[in-house]
């Protein structure tokens, strides 16, 4: 089913990332797209995103983390490259598009599989408004 929990948590102060917040929400709308997929490919009942915001030493931080099937850990080194993809449906393009609209923000996409699950952590520079 689609019984997915997502759950948000920032900081107490509002943070100010100067971006074009047209591409940052498409970037955030397709991780979360990929988590709720991996998250049902994992036929997992208790699904559980849950997104992360914190700034530390000057940068936005978020983490985003699912319980879904993960990464295929021979591909971590590659998900992003166009047209490698895992899923049944899909171009596999999603990825590499995120990745182009994080690096033109001079950010940072990682990717990890933690316990249970996956992570995808981004990083942008906070630069004084």
């Amino acid at each position: 089913g689609k019984n997915i929990k997502i759950i948000f948590d920032e900081p107490d102060a509002p943070v100010m990332l100067n971006c074009d917040a047209s591409q940052i929400l498409r970037v955030m709308t397709n991780l979360l797209k990929n988590a709720e997929e991996s998250i049902e490919d994992r036929k997992n009942d208790n699904g559980v995103i849950k997104v992360s915001l914190a700034t530390d030493d000057g940068r936005c931080c978020i983490k985003i983390t699912d319980n879904g099937k993960g990464f295929d850990n021979s591909m971590l080194e590659r998900l992003t490259e166009p047209y490698v993809t895992t899923k049944s449906k899909g171009t596999g393009l999603g990825l590499a598009i995120v990745k182009k609209i994080v690096e033109d923000h001079n950010g940072e996409l990682k990717f990890y599989n933690i316990e249970g699950g996956a992570c995808v952590y981004l990083t942008f520079p906070l630069e004084p408004l």
